[in-house]
């Protein structure tokens, strides 16, 4: 049988052979039958098909979660960055307003997730450049800082890394000892470094 669809209508052809026509109309049903059963079948498989969809959908939107929390979790152990402020001068400088850092914030998860946050190591390096530059400054002007106590220096250096970052502090209680410089993130250490007089690589050795 040869059918086709035509403005919403099933149409097919019966060849007229022997001019009887109890021939064609049994010929005419069988076709109608044909018809009626395959759309049956189709039917059948449309409502099978969307009966799965809802578990299917479900299952694939929880496995992609599953995914996200993984790269989430990925990424978090590779470090949080802190964004600096482009414009601001490595050496001395007036401070420049402060901002925020923008801290990526993981994604939702059907489990408990709370991730620590931490420096990439580009804004490591970056801190640490800044301290240099610092200790580079001080150097060349002896006349300036010579006599000043441990914690005259500590601030200038705080003063350099206020503008690029909050939440900078000295002399911070953290735990059970302090630090000379402390930066921080919603209650979290994110970088400690502590500042010492250099007295020679000999003395630093046997401190070692």
């Amino acid at each position: 049988m040869n059918a086709e669809i035509h403005n919403q209508e099933i149409r097919f052809e019966i060849v007229n052979w022997q001019d009887d026509p109890e021939l064609i109309k049994r010929e005419a049903e069988g076709n109608l039958r044909s018809i009626r059963q395959q759309t049956g079948n189709v039917i059948r498989e449309v409502e099978a098909y969307n009966a799965s969809l809802e578990r299917s959908i479900t299952e694939n939107v929880r496995t992609r979660k599953q995914e996200l929390l993984k790269q989430a979790n990925l990424l978090e152990q590779l470090g949080v960055p802190f964004k600096g402020k482009g414009e601001v001068p490595e050496t001395f400088a007036i401070p420049a307003p402060r901002r925020k850092p923008v801290i990526s914030k993981p994604v939702a998860s059907i489990e408990p997730y709370a991730p620590e946050p931490a420096l990439d190591g580009e804004t490591y390096r970056h801190i640490l450049k800044l301290c240099e530059g610092t200790g580079t400054e001080i150097e060349r002007h002896p006349a300036i800082y010579t006599g000043k106590d441990e914690e005259t220096l500590r601030d200038h250096f705080i003063m350099v890394l206020s503008p690029h970052f909050d939440s900078v502090t000295g002399e911070t209680f953290n735990r059970e000892g302090k630090t000379d410089i402390l930066i921080r993130h919603e209650g979290k250490n994110v970088f400690v470094a502590e500042c010492k007089f250099w007295r020679g690589s000999k003395q630093k050795r046997e401190h070692d």
